[in-house]
């Protein structure tokens, strides 16, 4: 005897609605039904926690295979909602693959019966409706978490490695020493010149514990062991995601991810200018200068570990100034260490002597000269009124910015409000039969796309405010810094990497005999300081 296919479904969202919508009441509804019309040999299908736009849910596949099968007779669901949230997918099921297989569907509060065609006349409005109301579930979903997280609150997720949740407030993060000592022992190591493998390896060999082990030791229910892995070690992966965490600086790092629409669920990694960026929400285990100064090495290109030529402090900071490749270690036949500009070297080998010329600068030389410079740049900062008269002339420049970037964002706020209460009142006619279907889904996509580009309006203006702020703040943190080298004696990988950005050696000039290069050095924080010597 065929089966009488009875389908439940309630998503996470649907849950919120109260126990009209439960599998309980859905699963006595259907029971009622089937005993009132003596349909023969009921069976559950049950999908608990899953939204309706997706169409590869478990037990509503089983059911599809079923059907395929030739198993079931008829399906039945409380509504054409409970059964999918996709107008086309639920037309092509009703309307196409159910009569190809002789099954008959039955929505029972929406009267809807695949052997009665008059039956189906609403059924597309209904669909569309339903469809419809998916999208403004995630959209308002989507708005509570953007509120949330501009608001400076966590809007969830696992505490990074160094971290963990307060005893007092699950919602904050406090320093786990343990584990904050190796991330902090990371960074070090990553200023001393050495690679995410060589730092990789010498995480392991000290046996730290990694973040898997740490979750699993911590019992965090959402971490899952691999099968069949009874010792873990680190990874490339891990110290790189290590080193790319903005979290360690103090802040709240929110909607880092999004997904393309209601029905496409898939994880996408958003541009780095649409993070929602919340400083000081809990106690930094690294500084913001030192994170964004392993930014700026990462950024300069793959670092390798080396035996025959030990990592010097301005490896990945010397750049050519004709070309903008970086300069890579060489040596001549004395054994001279020296820099050379990259793209040079490639063309020689190459026989291509288009390709930039010659930047050959020895390596002491140009450490002692960097090294030279720097001293009198901590003087210079320390003793001129230079950088009080920038940070004077940027404060007035932001004052005059931000009024009228404030001006405009409140303008656009309020609009997005006005909106919000639009699309309420068209939900409200379009359910008391005021509005037609056509002109539902006019109105409705024209307010979504008019308040879409609202919002990118509003955050690339905070983006732009916080900015402007930023910057203002740029002489008082080089100052700061500067403060932290005032003995320096040596030119060490700390002291080059905390100052500067990058250093951009000229081309090597011969006259009447004498050897001569231009070397530009540009300073962190403040990078439009530079230097021109000979």
């Amino acid at each position: 005897m065929k089966i009488t296919a009875l389908y439940c479904r309630i998503s996470q969202e649907d849950a919120l609605n109260g126990d009209s919508q439960s599998i309980e009441s859905q699963k006595l509804m259907m029971t009622q039904y089937v005993e009132k019309y003596n349909l023969p040999n009921p069976k559950f299908y049950v999908d608990d926690g899953i939204t309706g736009t997706r169409f590869d849910r478990e037990s509503f596949m089983q059911m599809i295979s079923d059907v395929e099968s030739g198993k079931i007779s008829t399906v039945i669901c409380k509504d054409l909602s409970r059964f999918g949230r996709g107008h086309w997918e639920v037309g092509q099921y009703v309307l196409d693959i159910f009569p190809r297989y002789d099954v008959r569907f039955l929505a029972i509060t929406d009267n809807v019966d695949s052997w009665i065609p008059e039956s189906l006349d609403f059924m597309p409005f209904r669909n569309v409706f339903n469809e419809f109301y998916a999208k403004d579930t995630s959209r308002k979903i989507r708005a509570q978490k953007r509120a949330a997280a501009l608001a400076g609150r966590r809007v969830g997720g696992v505490p990074v490695y160094g971290y963990r949740k307060s005893t007092t407030d699950p919602k904050k993060w406090v320093v786990d020493e343990d584990s904050a000592n190796v991330v902090r022992e990371v960074y070090d190591l990553y200023i001393k010149g050495h690679s995410m493998m060589g730092i990789t390896k010498i995480l392991n060999e000290k046996g730290y514990l990694t973040p898997s082990e740490r979750q699993q030791a911590e019992g965090i229910r959402n971490y899952t062991p691999p099968k069949q892995v009874t010792h873990r070690a680190w990874s490339h992966t891990s110290v790189q995601k290590m080193l790319d965490n903005l979290e360690y600086t103090g802040c709240t790092v929110s909607l880092r991810v999004t997904s393309r629409s209601h029905r496409d669920r898939r994880a996408v990694l958003k541009p780095e200018e649409e993070w929602v960026i919340t400083p000081n929400t809990q106690e930094a285990i690294i500084s913001a200068e030192l994170f964004e100064t392993v930014k700026k090495l990462r950024q300069n290109g793959k670092r390798r570990e080396r035996k025959k030529y030990p990592p010097k402090p301005l490896d990945e900071l010397v750049f050519c100034a004709t070309c903008g490749y970086r300069l890579y270690t060489v040596s001549n036949n004395q054994r001279l260490q020296a820099y050379d500009c990259g793209q040079h070297r490639k063309s020689k080998v190459r026989e291509n002597t288009g390709s930039c010329c010659s930047h050959f600068v020895p390596k002491l030389y140009l450490e002692t000269h960097v090294l030279d410079y720097l001293r009198r740049v901590i003087a210079f900062a320390k003793e001129s009124d230079f950088i009080k008269d920038v940070e004077r002339q940027m404060q007035n420049q932001l004052e005059a910015d931000t009024a009228s970037m404030a001006k405009e964002l409140k303008n656009a706020q309020a609009r997005i409000a006005e909106i919000d209460k639009t699309i309420r009142l068209l939900y409200d006619d379009r359910r008391n039969g005021i509005l037609p279907p056509e002109r539902f889904v006019q109105f409705l996509t024209e307010h979504e796309a008019e308040q879409k580009t609202l919002v990118e309006k509003a955050d690339k203006l905070k983006s732009k405010m916080d900015t402007a702020k930023e910057n203002a703040s740029k002489p008082k943190r080089f100052m700061e810094l500067v403060r932290r080298y005032t003995d320096a004696t040596e030119l060490t990988h700390e002291l080059a990497t905390a100052l500067i950005d990058k250093v951009f050696v000229g081309k090597l000039e011969l006259e009447n005999g004498v050897r001569s290069q231009t070397v530009n050095i540009h300073l962190n924080i403040i990078g439009n300081l530079t230097i021109t010597e000979k």
